[in-house]
C-alpha cells in the first residue's frame, strides 16, 4: 500500500476503471460543452444584430444553443452519476484495503496503539484520498480544460494573445 494518496488512488481507481473513465470523461466533454457556449451565444448575437433581420438564424442558433445547454447538464448530471459510483466504490476499497492491511500486524502493535486512534487514521487516509480525488475530478479537471480552451481559442482569433493567455 503505497503513502501517497496519489498512488493509493490511483491504485484503488484501477478497480473501477469503467466509472473513472466515464466520469472523466463526461466532465471533460461538459466542460467543452460549456465553454463551446460562448462560441454559440456569439453567433446568436450575431444574427440577433445583422441588419437585415434573417429569422431563419435567430432561431437556429436559439435552438442550437437550448440543445447545446441541455446537452451540457445532461453531461454533468453523467459525470456525477458516474463519479460517485466510482468514489464510493473506491472508498469501501481503501476501508478494505486498509483494513486487510492492518490486521496483518502484531499483538504486540495493537497493545500499543489505541483502537480509536488506528481508526481515526484509516478514516483520515480514505477521506483525505476521496477529497483529493473529487476536487482533481470536479475542480481542477474542468479549470485545466477551460484554460485550455480559452488559449486554443484566442490562439484562433491572434497567435500572440494565445500566446499571452499561455504564458500568464
Amino acid at each position: 500500500i503505497s503513502k501517497n494518496p496519489f498512488a493509493f488512488g490511483f491504485f484503488t481507481s484501477m478497480l473501477q476503471k469503467k466509472w473513472a473513465i466515464g466520469a472523466i470523461s463526461a466532465v471533460l466533454v461538459a466542460t467543452w460543452l460549456q465553454k463551446l457556449a460562448v462560441v454559440f451565444l456569439r453567433d446568436l448575437t450575431d444574427a440577433l444584430t445583422a441588419a437585415p433581420l434573417i429569422f431563419d438564424a435567430v432561431w437556429f442558433w436559439a435552438i442550437a444553443y437550448s440543445l447545446l445547454f441541455l446537452s451540457t447538464e445532461i453531461f454533468w448530471r453523467m459525470s456525477g452519476f458516474m463519479g460517485m459510483r466510482w468514489i464510493m466504490n473506491m472508498s469501501r476499497l481503501m476501508y478494505q484495503t486498509l483494513y486487510d492491511y492492518l490486521t496483518l500486524h502484531s499483538k504486540e502493535y495493537f497493545s500499543s496503539r489505541f483502537a480509536g486512534a488506528l481508526t481515526n487514521k484509516v478514516g483520515n487516509a480514505v477521506d483525505g484520498t476521496l477529497q483529493l480525488v473529487m476536487r482533481m475530478l470536479w475542480n481542477f479537471g474542468p479549470l485545466i480544460v477551460g484554460i485550455l480552451w480559452y488559449v486554443i481559442f484566442a490562439w484562433q482569433s491572434n497567435p500572440w494573445l494565445g500566446f499571452i493567455i499561455w504564458t500568464w
